[in-house]
């Protein structure tokens, strides 16, 4: 028989398992049991966690009529649950816990949950594989999941809104080419070709719906009546406008998939949307695999990543390494002067690990996060030459490049 350490006399040990619930005496011998009611997994995991449930009540109920001195429990939440009725609860060691483990089969045989060993690892096996469902509908359910997959959807639909957006800005032309000098944007004309369609329909009410000043509406009025371009049959135009209305419905849903990560971001992350946006944070997020992944990940991998490709590339061939990936979409970093991006781009990554890292462990917001950014930034940007380390560095790197291609050797920065 398995002996626990001496730790006390009258100690029951509380065993919660795959099968039901055992109180064990000193030699873990069974001296009563409880059974799983329903859901044999999600009572097993709320137990452990020593949240109130019926399991519960019906455990403190018969430690209350036990004549016990010390109760052992696996789980220090539980241990706090039971403490309620037995102050001198404590937690298994692990070395105490582990011999427990190791007797689990014959405890669920000393208890009844089985009629034999190979009916007690049927269980142990159906216990395992409902447990792993949940754990994966657990997973799937998080929301920077969600997050994830909503940025993808996001950039695909930003592809597939840009193709057929300057389709339909190319097709118009043909019958209206002067749209050009009222619109740029493909989108606006997507609406405006939805709402008016043939030039002939150009009005004074349809020209009030385009919010321009009265002379540009003039203006425009007098484009369409004079215009050069083509007449399209009735089902040529039919067809247009159905292109128009279809991409005009995908910016619509475009514009409530990036309200929704907005959303969403700033309920799981909004240290890192705070730093670097709610799209760009989501992206990175997707990058990285999740919130927990990218909250671990060092500031000098968040800030090369998406650039993969040419950080191998440069290993490889010795070809310059790249300074910055997703984050470059940032302002912070592609409105600044080309030698200030590296830095810029060292700062922001080292605060985007701190973000994440605040956001999933601590999960509060914390704005000095962005303040010491901020303040950062301001003395990169005060710097009015370049770093000489870089220059220096940048140097070398040219002239080993010069002596690669003279003597056909390679070379590896």
């Amino acid at each position: 028989m398995v002996m626990l350490k001496e730790c006390g006399s009258l100690k029951t040990i509380l065993f919660a398992h795959e099968a039901g619930v055992s109180f064990l005496d000193e030699n873990l011998k069974v001296i009563d049991k409880i059974a799983y009611v329903k859901n044999a997994v999600l009572e097993y995991q709320t137990l452990l966690k020593g949240e109130e449930s019926d399991l519960l009540q019906k455990i403190v109920i018969k430690l209350g009529t036990m004549p016990t001195e010390q109760i052992l429990v696996q789980t220090k939440e539980l241990r706090d649950a039971v403490s309620k009725v037995q102050p001198s609860a404590e937690t298994l060691s692990e070395e105490d816990l582990s011999k427990v483990v190791s007797e689990k089969v014959r405890i669920i045989l000393d208890s009844g949950f089985a009629e034999n060993e190979e009916k007690a690892y049927v269980k142990l096996r159906e216990f395992s594989l409902r447990q792993s469902e949940i754990r994966i509908a657990e997973q799937s359910a998080r929301l920077d999941m969600q997050a994830m997959q909503s940025v993808l959807a996001l950039d695909e639909l930003d592809k597939t809104i840009n193709i057929l957006g300057t389709r339909v800005k190319e097709w118009y032309f043909i019958h209206f080419p002067e749209i050009l000098q009222f619109y740029d944007d493909p989108i606006e004309i997507c609406k405006f070709v939805a709402d008016v369609g043939d030039r002939k329909n150009v009005d004074d009410e349809r020209l009030e719906r385009t919010k321009f000043s009265e002379n540009k509406r003039e203006a425009l009025y007098d484009a369409a009546q004079r215009s050069r371009g083509g007449t399209f049959r009735e089902g040529d135009m039919e067809r247009l406008i159905m292109l128009a209305e279809q991409t005009k419905e995908l910016a619509e849903i475009r514009k409530r998939m990036a309200d929704f990560i907005e959303k969403i971001m700033n309920q799981i992350a909004p240290n890192l949307t705070n730093i670097i946006g709610a799209t760009i944070g989501a992206r990175l997020i997707a990058r990285a695999g999740g919130l927990e992944n990218l909250s671990r990940l060092p500031a000098s991998t968040i800030q090369v990543l998406g650039a993969e490709k040419a950080l191998f590339r440069a290993i490889k061939t010795g070809a310059r390494p790249p300074k910055h990936g997703i984050i470059f979409q940032h302002t912070l970093i592609h409105e600044a002067p080309k030698w200030q991006r590296g830095r810029i781009a060292r700062a922001l990554a080292a605060k985007i690990a701190i973000a994440a890292r605040i956001d999933f462990y601590r999960k509060e917001f914390d704005p000095s996060v962005n303040e010491d950014l901020m303040n950062r930034i301001k003395e990169i940007r005060k710097s009015k030459e370049k770093i000489r380390g870089e220059e220096r560095q940048e140097t070398e790197f040219r002239r080993q490049r010069r002596k690669q291609k003279k003597f056909g050797q390679g070379y590896r920065r």
